[in-house]
């Protein structure tokens, strides 16, 4: 499958490794950067959505995407898991639940992306799951620390369901992030995966659009 990632924000937040420990599924182990455990918010807008060499199909060529997702590894491989993936496209999520084992989610999304994002979803008990953040992007800026290498160059993710663990393989090019100023976040995702973050500091990114291949999906 191909696809075009585009106008990402990535908001990472260190968290408290102890209580991710308890709530990631077993068998994966929680990967940490010098003893810390991060988290990150990811929203973005996937679009040219092509499977091998059919057309593009207008209503499913394109989607707005939000996610949360941790830091992993299994076998010594580094990958990513996702708590939550919201999208505003309910065949997207259809799809992706049942041949990629991906908790999507049904969200209505409103992603400004040089100025805002706004996701809200139900919960299983009609309660409202909100993140709602404000910020401005510095173009001229590039972020090329090693945590923020750590963060990003991630290239599979990880989900285990009933003791098998599956992982999806992706190839794209090296990120190229532009720094962003966090003007204001408000949100309850944490508190709805009972995630303790250690403070209210937040590392910011942006990318303006890269091409993603998704390789294989299978268990391992």
């Amino acid at each position: 499958m191909q696809q075009t990632w585009s106008n990402l924000i990535f908001i990472h937040q260190e968290v408290d490794p102890q209580t991710l420990m308890k709530i990631i599924p077993s068998p994966l182990e929680l990967d940490l950067m010098d003893g810390k455990a991060y988290i990150s918010f990811v929203p973005f807008k996937m679009k040219d959505i092509k499977v091998l060499n059919l057309p593009l199909l207008p209503y499913f060529s394109s989607i707005l995407e939000f996610n949360l997702r941790t830091y992993v590894k299994y076998k010594g491989q580094k990958s990513v898991y996702f708590f939550s993936l919201d999208a505003n496209k309910s065949l997207h999520i259809e799809v992706a639940r049942l041949f990629f084992k991906l908790n999507y989610l049904k969200a209505d999304i409103d992603y400004q992306p040089n100025e805002s994002i706004q996701c809200i979803r139900l919960d299983d008990r009609d309660h409202q799951v909100r993140f709602n953040a404000k910020f401005n992007i510095d173009h001229n800026s590039e972020d090329i620390s090693d945590l923020s290498k750590w963060l990003t160059e991630r290239y599979s993710y990880l989900e285990s369901k009933s003791g098998k663990v599956f992982q999806g393989k992706l190839e794209h090019p090296p990120w190229k992030l532009k720094k962003v100023n966090l003007e204001s976040i408000e949100e309850n995702y944490l508190g709805k995966y009972k995630i303790k973050a250690i403070s209210n500091t937040y590392l910011c990114h942006f990318a303006k659009e890269l091409k993603v291949q998704i390789k294989s999906f299978a268990a391992i």
